[in-house]
């Protein structure tokens, strides 16, 4: 059920996104000063995250990523060219390749991953903050959702009284006609007889 906005909403909700760019910013510029770009940063912290011992495929990580399947080819290539990462093929199925995360890849992930951690619990109380402001909604939100179902019951109870009364209605001309079609059927029989009589 749609309902109005209020202006102390918006106002959450553009903080709580400046605060998600300025992690993101703040996360890229950590990564470049690594040596590293924000795209490879993404793409070793992807394959590390992956869960179970055989790395990712670039189908996975295009679902991490959010990316299409040619793109991350491509920055898998530059990741391997700079020794950040390394391809097998799946013992299982030689058609798929996994990515594994090379030793220098590990050590720059985990320095990231370390400031990443102590930044987000630095300004992670005021996002959290501002996320419950948004998910939870203000009263005036939910004024008038239990009425409404209500209301619907009513109606349906108004229509179902006044569809006898439709049908009763409907079938009363009908009786009045039929009433009405008898006398004169009657006259008609009481003519013939009448004009056989002078006829004879």
């Amino acid at each position: 059920m749609r309902r109005d906005i209020k202006q102390d909403e918006y106002i959450k909700l553009l903080n709580f996104r400046i605060g998600l760019r300025k992690f993101l910013r703040w996360s890229e510029s950590e990564a470049e000063a690594a040596g590293i770009t924000p795209a490879q940063h993404q793409l070793l912290l992807a394959i590390k995250g992956h869960a179970g011992d055989e790395g990712p495929s670039i189908g996975q990580l295009a679902n991490y990523l959010l990316l299409k399947h040619h793109s991350v080819v491509g920055l898998a290539d530059r990741a391997e060219e700079a020794g950040l990462i390394s391809r097998i093929n799946d013992p299982m199925d030689h058609r798929v390749v996994r990515l594994k995360i090379s030793n220098k890849g590990e050590r720059i992930l985990s320095q990231l991953v370390a400031t990443s951690l102590d930044e987000l619990t630095r300004m992670g109380g005021q996002l959290e903050r501002l996320w419950k402001g948004i998910d939870t909604p203000p009263p005036y939100a939910t004024k008038g959702l239990r009425s409404a179902p209500t209301q619907g019951k009513a109606k349906k109870a108004s229509a179902k009284k006044a569809a006898p009364a439709k049908k009763a209605a409907k079938k009363a001309p009908a009786k009045k006609a039929s009433a009405k079609k008898a006398p004169a059927k009657k006259s008609a029989k009481k003519a013939t007889k009448k004009a056989s009589a002078r006829r004879r």
